[in-house]
């Protein structure tokens, strides 16, 4: 089974994604590398760069998945969700972003030894204080989804899966401040509310984190 990708902003959660979804029934990774500022800071042509990879590798009928770097689907086996969401007649399958923090706040740094269960075992709804927390994972053939593939058409399955969102570590601040920066000179939104509102002290401000609740 095929999973697309493109975020590369945070590789030091790549070993930990290739083994989690190796697991899960993955075994062609295919990612779209940005080639300018315009295609790393904005999400709609970034959106379009997973379009050009579904049209290139995505068979009418296949099955295949979506995926951030930080972002790991919180389900046993891809292809048995696959198998549900046929005998449903879907064409997309959905699940919730939920926050990994420390208990703390503190944003720890991950190498390729890191237990990422232990180092964030807070599950927390901060993706919803800024945005959509809806994540498509896995689309049928050439389903057009959209916006950093938070929706799809068509008829979706989610049934409360979840996606465990590991972005909130050592180096998320200083992601965010360049991506701040460079949006600006793009004419784009900013995500500065994020850093005044939610960061203090150099970690998370716990009395503006939402816990996370099924």
């Amino acid at each position: 089974m095929k999973l697309l990708y493109s975020h590369v902003d945070d590789l030091s959660l790549l070993p930990h994604f290739i083994k989690h979804y190796e697991k899960r029934g993955i075994d062609t990774f295919i990612m779209g590398i940005p080639i300018s500022l315009e295609e790393r800071w904005n999400e709609a042509v970034d959106t379009s760069i997973m379009w050009r990879l579904q049209k290139l590798y995505a068979q009418p009928n296949e099955w295949i998945a979506l995926a951030d770097l930080d972002e790991f689907i919180n389900v046993e086996s891809l292809p048995a969700v696959v198998e549900r969401a046929e005998r449903e007649s879907a064409n997309y399958v959905s699940g919730e972003l939920v926050d990994r923090i420390d208990r703390e706040g503190f944003l720890h740094q991950i190498n390729y030894y890191s237990d990422l269960e232990s180092l964030f075992p807070l599950r927390t709804s901060l993706s919803s204080v800024y945005g959509t927390s809806s994540k498509v994972f896995l689309i049928k053939g050439q389903t057009k989804f959209y916006g950093g593939h938070h929706t799809a058409d068509g008829k979706g399955l989610s049934a409360g899966f979840q996606v465990d969102h590991f972005k909130w570590n050592s180096n998320v601040i200083e992601r965010l401040e360049k991506r701040n920066h460079m949006r600006f000179q793009l004419g784009l939104p900013h995500y500065g509310i994020i850093i005044n509102d939610i960061f203090k002290d150099g970690r998370l401000d716990m009395s503006k984190v939402p816990l996370y609740k099924p």
